[in-house]
């Protein structure tokens, strides 16, 4: 495609001979969007290159409690291939937190902080239903939007995802960067359905069909997520203390030892179950 930056809008000419006009707040979130650091100049200095190559990346998601005992869940690529990762909780205290299991396939991760956790999230272990009711709390594009955790609604669209992905909802719930392993809730039960994966962004939307996406999303079924715990069970039977694995903190709490719980308001326990993930990742160009 060929593309055209005009004083107050993008415009760009398709494959299709289409021709897509979007406004600059919609083309500055596209190419900023799952929080990577972007350059994007018609005219590149040779001086840009040596600063890319020293400059190190960071990112921000969203991750949240599934037990008394630190252990977070959240997206795989949040925590991918990191330096460090920082762990805000809701009080402000910052912790560091460590990758105990993760799957790149399914896009989901566990990382463990040494303190208690305020609050937890029990997870569903059946599958939701087209139309059903659910909502997130995460942090989206918190150089933008500031650091408070923000609460989206919407529904389940489909029971399956990207190209048909039976890992994936499709969900109405309106999300952005940052928003990624975030909890997908049922506001019927209170439980975790999903954790919140992606979106389709308007300008990458726009250039694979030509046209602007409405409110596109997904989110990792539940189910998946016990599969990881089992993975790390298995993991500290093997281990038996010699590497760090502390038994019972890896344990999901379980939907047969919740039954009793009742959750008399959902958002503000999902609010101080909810955590900010910074992260800082070396450039793959930097040694």
């Amino acid at each position: 495609f060929t593309g055209y930056i005009m004083e107050d809008k993008v415009s760009f000419n398709l494959k299709d001979r289409n021709t897509l006009e979007i406004s600059w707040a919609e083309f500055v979130s596209g190419v900023f969007s799952n929080n990577k650091r972007t350059y994007s100049r018609i005219y590149p200095r040779e001086s840009d290159y040596d600063e890319l190559s020293t400059l190190e990346a960071k990112g921000s998601g969203t991750g949240f409690f599934v037990n008394e005992d630190g252990l977070i869940l959240t997206c795989y690529h949040v925590v991918e291939k990191t330096k460090s990762i920082k762990v805000f909780l809701p009080d402000g205290s910052e912790y560091s937190g460590k990758v105990l299991a993760s799957s790149k396939a399914n896009d989901l991760a566990l990382v463990k902080i040494a303190a208690q956790s305020p609050e937890f999230l029990v997870l569903d272990s059946r599958e939701g239903a087209v139309g059903d009711e659910v909502f997130t709390v995460g942090f989206p594009a918190p150089r933008l939007q500031g650091r408070e955790a923000k609460y989206t609604e919407g529904e389940i669209s489909s029971l399956s995802g990207q190209e048909g992905d039976i890992a994936e909802y499709q969900v109405s719930v309106p999300i952005q960067g940052g928003n990624s392993g975030g909890p997908l809730v049922s506001k019927k039960s209170g439980k975790v359905v999903g954790v919140v994966a992606s979106t389709y962004g308007t300008l990458g939307y726009a250039l694979g069909t030509g046209k602007t996406a409405q409110n596109v999303n997904y989110a990792v079924k539940s189910e998946y997520a016990f599969m990881l715990d089992k993975t790390l069970r298995a993991a500290e039977k093997a281990d038996d203390g010699l590497f760090g694995y502390s038994g019972k903190s890896s344990n999901f709490v379980r939907e047969s030892s919740s039954q009793g719980r009742v959750l008399k308001d959902p958002v503000s326990t999902v609010k101080s179950a909810v955590v900010y993930i910074e992260i800082q990742q070396k450039r793959a160009d930097k040694k």
